[in-house]
């Protein structure tokens, strides 16, 4: 029996269970709510870094929604479940666009800065960029805007480099 005919039984049931959910939903939150739980509910039955990938690509999805907190929460739990380096900085470079999103600039720089210790991507770079910009905008700190125009030129590099 292969690993996919195993789940099958309960993955029925649990799409089913959504489904009825969003029915039961009075608003638009209460449907992303019960999306949100089966979600997570539906990641567990799989590996740490199959289940963080899942929920990586589920707080994208919330922050493109406009659940930032949702999101970030998510992202964060995606975080923990893994050790695998590419998979926390992605789930990192998520936390920090988050974070921008809430204004949140100064952890936004934080966590940008550890997860760049563990692996530089564009799209960290990227993020790191727009935090640091915020900061600038926020402050008129000419510091800043040079550390975000250097992770700018960083990022694109980068971009080119991987093409």
């Amino acid at each position: 029996m292969e690993h996919g005919e195993a789940l099958a039984p309960d993955l029925y049931a649990d799409l089913w269970a959504a489904v009825e959910q969003a029915k039961a939903a009075r608003s638009r939150d209460d449907l992303v709510g019960a999306l949100v739980a089966h979600a997570r509910s539906a990641a567990r039955g799989h590996s740490g870094d199959d289940r963080a990938a899942a929920l990586i690509s589920l707080a994208a999805t919330l922050r493109s929604a406009g659940r930032s907190s949702d999101a970030l929460e998510t992202a964060q739990e995606a975080r923990a479940l893994t050790d695998d380096v590419r998979i926390r900085v992605i789930s990192m470079t998520c936390e920090v666009a988050i974070l921008c999103d809430q204004r949140r600039d100064e952890e936004a720089r934080r966590l940008g800065e550890s997860a760049l210790e563990l692996l530089s991507t564009p799209f960290l770079l990227r993020a790191l960029g727009r935090a640091w910009m915020q900061g600038f905008h926020a402050t008129g700190l000419e510091d800043f805007r040079d550390q975000a125009d250097e992770y700018f030129v960083l990022a694109e590099a980068r971009s080119v480099a991987t093409a």
